[in-house]
């Protein structure tokens, strides 16, 4: 049985290797939750490896977390899912690869590390609903 405690004694705190000396607890991904700072670290690694990483397990492991601590994370601070983000990144330098650079498919896909055109023209085709050499002519057309 431990002694009755003074009434100025202050409570004891839990001390660990994730709490600040103020005692609170800290996600070793950070952040309280530990959930905002992973969803930003996994944008600065899309940023970094969108052309070659394309899974969400590529991430995950390079975050070292989980895949579903990831989707979490991602689901949390976005709204949408990992995968879903990293398709989106992809989209959006292909669109810009078509559009401004004038880059052909074939070249994006290359660029964008699609196993080849084909692969590259059915996931355009399914975020957009147009085909890539479709999206590139609908954007080089002068407006009315």
């Amino acid at each position: 049985m431990q002694p009755p405690r003074s009434p100025a004694a202050p409570p004891r705190q839990f001390t660990g290797p994730h709490t600040s000396p103020g005692g609170r607890h800290n996600h070793p991904l950070g952040g309280i939750s530990g959930r905002q700072p992973v969803y930003e670290r996994f944008l600065d690694a899309l940023e970094l490896h969108y052309r070659e990483l394309h899974r969400v397990d590529d991430y995950a492991r390079l975050l070292g977390c989980s895949v579903r601590t990831l989707n979490r994370a991602t689901l949390a601070a976005a709204g949408t899912g990992a995968r879903q983000v990293i398709d989106q990144r992809r989209l959006l330098e292909a669109r810009r690869l078509l559009d401004h650079a004038r880059w052909s498919a074939r070249a994006v896909a290359d660029h964008l590390g699609f196993t080849d055109t084909a692969n590259f023209g059915r996931f355009f085709r399914h975020h957009t609903g147009l085909t890539p050499a479709a999206y590139a002519a609908r954007q080089a057309a002068p407006d009315p």
